[in-house]
Order: structure tokens, then sequence, then C-alpha cells
């Protein structure tokens, strides 16, 4: 997924705050109300551990 690989881009950079924007609604649901979905388990785990490298994170759905 892209915000998994930009996240990464963004540790790299050492950026410190991040605005992550996406186009999929269940994602950021599930990143933003701590709930679980199966099938992307390992991705949401993967985003979360980057997460905890900033400072300040958002995400936003954008239809």
């Amino acid at each position: 997924m892209s915000i998994r690989s930009s996240r990464q881009m963004a540790v790299t950079l050492k950026t410190s705050n991040l605005r992550v924007r996406s186009d999929s609604q269940t994602l950021i649901k599930v990143l933003t109300n701590r709930a679980m979905i199966k099938e992307i388990f390992g991705v949401v785990a993967d985003i979360k551990h980057l997460s905890s490298m900033f400072s300040y994170i958002s995400f936003d759905f954008i239809p």
C-alpha cells in the first residue's frame, strides 16, 4: 500500500509531522478508530508501527 511506503520515506527524510490522506475509507477507519480487519492486519500493523516514529500524525479520508 502506498501509505506504508510513504511513511517509510518520511521516516528516512526525518520528518516529524505527517498528514496522511487516502481514498480508502476502510483503511482510514481502521487507522483512526483502532478497529481491525483481518484481511489487512499486517499492513495496518506496519503502518501503526511506523506511526510511532512521528511527533504528530493524522489520517484523513478523501473521496
